[in-house]
C-alpha cells in the first residue's frame, strides 16, 4: 500500500506524468457509483472519488498480474486457494 501524494509527487517528479490522469485511464470492471461495486488495477477506499493526499491505494490481484509478470507463480496459488 502507498499514500497517493508520495505516488503522485513521484510520478511528476521522475516522469512528469499526471498520475490522476494515470488512474482514471485504468480498466475496471463495474460502475463507479455510490451503489455499485467495481473492480480494476488499483484498489482505495473510496474509489468514486479522486484520492486525497493521504489516501492509500494498492494493487489488486490483477493489478499485481499485470504489472509484475513475475509474481505468476505466486498469483497461480493464491487464486488456487
Amino acid at each position: 500500500m502507498a499514500i497517493w501524494q508520495y505516488i503522485d509527487l513521484t510520478m511528476d517528479a521522475k516522469s512528469g506524468l499526471d498520475a490522476a490522469a494515470v488512474l482514471n485511464s485504468l480498466t475496471a470492471v463495474g460502475y463507479h457509483s455510490p451503489v455499485s461495486l467495481s473492480y480494476g488495477l488499483t484498489w482505495r477506499e473510496d474509489s468514486r472519488m479522486q484520492p486525497r493526499p493521504g489516501s492509500q491505494i494498492a494493487l489488486t490481484v490483477a493489478g499485481l498480474r499485470y504489472l509484475l509478470p513475475d509474481a505468476e507463480p505466486l498469483l497461480g496459488e493464491f487464486l488456487t486457494v
